[in-house]
């Protein structure tokens, strides 16, 4: 008896936690875990310089990343610099990369077109150990 009323808890608190957040217009976090695995979508702006693009993660001074409908957009500055509180998510999520014009049109690229070595880098700094995503992003000269 203790057993079936220590199980149904358990399966109460997985699916509270989950059909309040499945309403579709709140963004939702990605790294709470109760949630599938993001498709990460890159905007990156036409007028950035050729360079490194950096994506900062578990940086307590900058602000958490929410998702919506399982997509994390990173909207790059043109500083090619992003941060974000989360921690970097572990597994290998849906990568996009995009080109985005001063109208907002999206155009598509990929990974050796547009978007040169993809990694992960840890910092350290003080003691503490920082995670970032990184890549080469060329804009210039490139083929369509």
């Amino acid at each position: 008896m203790k057993f079936l009323v220590v199980s149904l808890l358990f399966i109460l608190l997985l699916i509270l936690p989950c059909s309040a957040q499945n309403k579709p217009d709140k963004p939702r976090d990605f790294t709470d875990g109760l949630l599938p695995f993001p498709r990460i979508v890159f905007l990156i702006p036409e007028s950035i310089q050729d360079g490194w693009v950096t994506v900062e993660f578990e940086n307590p001074k900058c602000k958490r990343l929410m998702f919506k409908d399982a997509v994390l957009e990173l909207k790059i500055p043109n500083s090619g610099y992003l941060c974000s509180s989360n921690r970097l998510p572990i597994g290998l999520p849906d990568e996009e990369f995009y080109i985005v014009d001063k109208k907002r049109k999206r155009n598509a690229v990929k990974i050796r077109e547009a978007i040169f070595e993809p990694q992960i880098e840890f910092i350290k700094e003080q003691n503490k150990e920082t995670l970032v995503f990184k890549f080469f992003v060329r804009t210039r000269n490139r083929q369509n």
